[in-house]
C-alpha cells in the first residue's frame, strides 16, 4: 500500500530561506557551480537526505549518478546561461544577481517567503541623486535598488521644465554612461520583450511649459529575458548596475536648440 506522497522539487537550501535565514556569501565552485553559503549547507544537508548516497553501491556508481544529475541539469540552462555572458557588462555580477533572483523564487513558489532577505552585498550610491539645472530644466537621477535585493537595477529620473514652451526628451541621443563611456541607451518600464523587436528607434517625449516628468528607467545593455510570459508578452529582467561611475547623457530640445546635461553616481559596494 503506497503512501500517495506528492513528489517536491525542493531542496533544504529552499527550507532554510522560508526559515527567513539569509543567502551569505556567493561563490561559484568549479564543476559544482554558483552558491550561496545558505544553498551550500542546503546541499550538504541534501546529499545525506538522497537515497542514492545510502543505497547505490560501490561508491563511484553513486558518484556516477550523481554527476549525470548534475551535468544534465547544466546542459538543460546552458543556454541561459552563455546569453546573460554575453549581454552582460561584468558577467561575474549579472550571473550572480540571477542566481540569488532564482533561489529567492523557488523559496517564493512554496507561498512563503522571508520577510527581511538579506543580500549578498548592499551597495550605495554616491551621491544618493545626483542634480542638473540650467535655464531650461531641473533634472534628478536616483538609482533605486531592486526589490528584495542589495544592488541598483534601475534609475528614477525626474524633469522639470522651467520654460514657457515645450521641451522635448530625446531618447534616441540620450544614453546611459559607465565610467565616462556611452555604454548604449535606456529603456523605460512598460516595455515588453517582444515589443523591442517591433521598435524602430526610440520617441521624443513631451514636456509641457512647467510641467515634471517621472520616469524609472533602466540601460538597455543590462536587459535580460526573463522565463515564462505574461499577458503583454515575453517579459524581462533587469540586470544589476555594476560598481563605478554610473549616469546619463541627456539631451533636451526647444525649438531646433539642443541642451545636453551629464549626471553621474558613484555606486559601490
Amino acid at each position: 500500500m503506497g503512501l500517495n506522497l506528492p513528489m517536491q522539487d525542493e531542496d533544504v537550501g529552499q527550507t532554510l530561506g522560508v526559515w527567513r535565514i539569509g543567502h551569505g556569501f556567493y561563490i561559484n565552485m568549479p564543476i559544482l557551480g554558483p552558491f550561496s553559503t545558505r544553498s551550500l549547507v542546503g546541499w550538504v544537508g541534501d546529499s545525506f537526505l538522497d537515497p542514492i548516497t545510502w543505497y547505490v553501491d560501490p561508491m563511484l556508481l553513486r558518484w556516477g549518478v550523481k554527476g549525470y544529475k548534475k551535468f544534465n541539469n547544466v546542459s538543460l540552462t546552458l543556454g541561459y546561461y552563455e546569453a546573460l555572458k554575453e549581454a552582460a557588462i561584468d558577467p561575474y555580477i549579472a550571473i550572480r544577481n540571477a542566481y540569488i533572483q532564482y533561489r529567492n523564487a523557488l523559496v517564493k513558489e512554496r507561498g512563503v517567503f522571508p520577510e527581511r532577505v538579506t543580500p549578498v552585498k548592499v551597495y550605495s550610491s554616491n551621491p544618493e541623486v545626483q542634480r542638473a539645472s540650467n535655464d531650461y530644466f531641473v533634472a534628478e537621477l536616483k538609482p533605486q535598488l531592486k526589490e528584495g535585493q542589495g544592488f541598483f537595477a534601475t534609475f528614477r529620473l525626474v524633469l522639470s521644465n522651467k520654460t514657457k514652451k515645450e521641451l522635448n526628451l530625446d531618447w534616441e541621443n540620450t544614453f546611459y554612461l559607465l565610467n565616462s563611456r556611452e555604454k548604449g541607451r535606456f529603456l523605460w518600464e512598460g516595455v515588453t520583450w517582444d515589443g523591442l523587436k517591433e521598435m524602430r528607434g526610440q520617441p521624443l517625449v513631451t514636456i509641457a511649459a512647467g510641467d515634471t516628468l517621472t520616469a524609472v528607467i533602466f540601460p538597455k545593455q543590462l536587459l535580460g529575458r526573463a522565463t515564462g510570459t505574461a499577458p503583454g508578452g515575453v517579459q524581462y529582467t533587469q540586470g544589476g548596475l555594476p560598481e563605478g561611475e554610473n549616469g546619463i547623457s541627456l539631451v533636451v530640445r526647444q525649438n531646433g536648440k539642443v541642451i545636453r546635461e551629464k549626471m553621474v553616481v558613484t555606486i559601490s559596494k
